[in-house]
């Protein structure tokens, strides 16, 4: 397993805590320098990414995408709350991967058009 992998079962550590905090944040050069040493991308499901989603900070959502941040875990839902939230552009580029990423099988039934 490579540095920045989920298998599960990793314990969390700080550095994986202060990414979601730099997501939430905005703070985009604080990300690539956690991600950089060694923080896991994938930590707590892909957390930086939810939170990096909910506080409308678009440029970090691309750039976690960019890097193997996982949508799997996202649904429909979630993407109503972004939009209600006034994140439609962050909704949109969501289920853009939403499309392109193998998802569970019943969300091409409910993924919004």
């Amino acid at each position: 397993m490579t540095a920045g992998e989920d298998d599960g079962a990793a314990a969390e550590n700080e550095k994986d805590i202060a990414l979601r905090w730099a997501a939430g944040d905005g703070d985009l050069e604080r990300v690539k320098s956690l991600l950089a040493e060694g923080a896991n991308i994938h930590a707590r499901s892909d957390a930086a990414l939810l939170l990096a989603a909910v506080a409308g900070q678009e440029h970090v959502v691309r750039f976690l995408l960019e890097n193997g941040a996982k949508v799997q875990a996202w649904n429909k839902a979630t993407l109503q709350i972004l939009e209600k939230n006034g994140h439609g552009k962050t909704a949109k580029l969501i289920a853009r991967r939403l499309d392109e990423e193998d998802c569970p099988p019943d969300y091409n039934s409910r993924r919004r058009r």
